[in-house]
């Protein structure tokens, strides 16, 4: 068996597979047999042109202490029933792994991975708990460089976080979301993504230098409404700044630590030795 890259090339077996065991009706195979192999990368096990397991990725940068590592997400994973599905699992770890480091979500019963970070937490916060804040002033007036680099800047704070790219489609972004910045007479020092999903207010980006930024923002969302909900990092305390901010749900991800660099930064241990590592503090994560 050889585990490798999906290839245009594997359409028939990979259309065979998908159908014997995804357990999906014939038009759903077609719709996530056209998006797999048109619109994703994915890993193949696959021995005289029998796909026997798939494991669908993307590439995300992921910052680690100001470290940018090239990050391969498993999105989903997709093994014969009837096969060694941890053997297969690990064929196509084993072809991420040099030359990504490998997060993900979860892999259900699969793999024995533990949480590593959380990366994106949801707090819904309510108009009555949002303070005002004075000397500083929101608008839709900004030069894209400013937003760039003000992004860069907040990145480069937090210990480990996902970082898509170093600049952000403000264009493509303004397509559906409003974009706005909080200035005072220093300059810019924040802004905000925001839109409507499903009738409720929803923050998708929030960039801030200090809390009257992040407030001045987050009252511009609020508008007249009743009510918003801001996505930000697990390390990002929005309910120190609003206390009665509530958290109603977390994005958990885990981690595959297969570069030593990362593995330094990540646990601040000059010489890692992994099993005393495990040990001194009780952890369970999987390394490679």
């Amino acid at each position: 068996m050889e585990a490798r890259l999906l290839q245009k090339s594997d359409r028939a077996s990979l259309f065979a597979f998908i159908n014997s065991e995804s357990h999906l009706d014939r038009s759903a195979v077609d719709q996530f047999f056209h998006d797999v192999i048109e619109n994703k990368k994915g890993i193949i096990v696959i021995e005289d042109e029998i796909i026997f397991a798939l494991v669908i990725f993307e590439e995300r940068l992921l910052n680690v202490c100001g470290f940018k590592v090239k990050a391969a997400h498993v999105i989903q994973s997709i093994l014969r029933q009837d096969g060694d599905q941890m053997g297969l699992l690990k064929k196509c770890f084993d072809v991420l792994k040099s030359e990504y480091l490998i997060t993900l979500n979860h892999l259900d019963e699969h793999f024995d991975v533990n949480n590593v970070f959380v990366n994106r937490q949801a707090y819904t916060i309510y108009r009555q708990h949002l303070p005002n804040v004075k000397g500083y002033y929101v608008s839709d007036d900004y030069e894209p460089q400013s937003l760039h680099s003000l992004y860069r800047y907040f990145m480069s704070k937090f210990s480990i976080a996902f970082d898509e790219k170093d600049q952000l489609d403000l264009e493509g972004l303004k397509q559906e979301h409003e974009i706005f910045v909080s200035q005072n007479e220093e300059g810019i020092n924040g802004f905000i993504i925001y839109s409507y999903k499903k009738g409720v207010m929803h923050v998708k980006t929030l960039i801030y230098k200090d809390a009257k930024a992040l407030l001045s923002l987050l009252n511009q969302a609020m508008g007249m409404n009743d009510k918003l909900i801001v996505e930000v990092s697990s390390f990002e305390h929005i309910n120190k700044v609003i206390k009665q901010a509530v958290c109603e749900a977390s994005d958990e991800v885990e981690i595959i630590v297969n570069n030593l660099e990362v593995f330094i930064r990540l646990f601040n241990h000059k010489s890692p030795n992994i099993t005393h590592l495990i040990n001194k503090n009780k952890l369970s994560y999987y390394f490679v």
